[in-house]
């Protein structure tokens, strides 16, 4: 199916549409208001199969799977906020969306994030999924070297050029599991059967090359935030920071409040995988917040809509 204006339907439909010369695929389901759930590294559109369902009967949900992941094409060139922020802007004109809201995770909140302040107009609200922003000085600091590995290395490694592939290459199944594992608080939450499907789809011609240049694009990434907010000032959309208490934590909320002024921070008992964890803890937060008239006081206790989510850390917390 490649027309881009397909309607809605309510089980999930496929399709592509032509972004800047890649081709992007996208799952959409739902009506309503429309909302943009952008995924982060390593994985694709499909870690918000389980909420999907969710959410489904409430919005119109759109989930494309970024170039050079999931079943999109790779990219040749620049992957730095500006880039992706003005490529999800071609994107939405030709699905015909004018304004959305986002669920962002790990990188897709950082994108969000971008669209939000290079286009405010088509950003309502921007829900942030355990992450730093480069240029607030926590993403920096995360990835500043501590014993036992309880640091964010993985980011560091894959800023460099051309190691990073040279040494995954071939081993994508083993080091997409070590950071699973790792970050998560609940290692049985992302199953084998994911982990193989991330890894086979980072396989593919081009893909890995284009996910490592968005830890490759770090450095300009931070200035490019920076550069906004002394250009335009915090975001003008609230924003909710839901951060995994086995994995990025507080310090997503506290990154996000260096850009916006209308942040509500929750903390789950969670490690990074917040979709693939805390399906309907997450899906009712969303709700909640979105639908709100004062979003301030909309997000839910995260003891809420149980998904039976150890407690207990996992991940290697820095």
């Amino acid at each position: 199916m490649t027309q881009a204006d397909a309607p809605p339907v309510g089980a999930p439909h496929h399709a592509t549409v032509v972004v800047n010369g890649v081709r992007w695929h996208y799952v959409r389901a739902g009506a309503g208001p429309t909302v943009l759930l952008l995924h982060g590294w390593p994985q694709d559109s499909s870690e918000w199969n389980q909420v999907l369902a969710h959410l489904t009967p409430t919005f119109d949900i759109v989930a494309p799977d970024l170039p050079g992941s999931g079943s999109s094409g790779p990219a040749v060139g620049a992957r730095d906020t500006t880039t992706l922020a003005r490529e999800l802007a071609q994107f939405l004109d030709l699905l015909g969306i004018a304004r959305v809201d986002i669920v962002g995770h790990d990188w897709g909140s950082v994108w969000g994030q971008s669209l939000a302040a290079d286009r405010p107009e088509r950003v309502g609200r921007l829900i942030a999924l355990d992450m730093m922003v480069p240029g607030t000085g926590h993403h920096e600091a995360g990835m500043v070297p501590a014993a036992d590995g309880a640091w964010f290395w993985h980011m560091a490694f894959q800023s460099v050029p051309a190691v990073p592939e040279a040494l995954i290459r071939g081993r994508e199944t083993a080091y997409v599991a070590e950071n699973i594992t790792t970050y998560s608080a609940d290692p049985t939450a992302v199953g084998p059967a994911a982990i193989r499907r991330y890894a086979e789809r980072m396989r593919r011609p081009g893909a890995l090359r284009t996910s490592l240049r968005t830890y490759q694009e770090f450095f300009d990434d931070a200035d490019q935030v920076q550069q906004r907010l002394h250009d335009t000032g915090p975001l003008t959309c609230p924003v909710l920071a839901i951060g995994g208490e086995a994995c990025v934590g507080a310090r997503t909320g506290n990154s996000f409040r260096r850009l916006a002024h209308d942040v509500t921070e929750v903390i789950l008992p969670t490690g990074h995988w917040i979709p693939e964890e805390a399906p309907g803890r997450l899906a009712a937060m969303v709700r909640e917040f979105l639908c709100s008239d004062d979003p301030s006081t909309a997000a839910p206790s995260p003891d809420r809509h149980d998904d039976g989510v150890a407690p207990s850390r996992n991940g290697r917390n820095p």
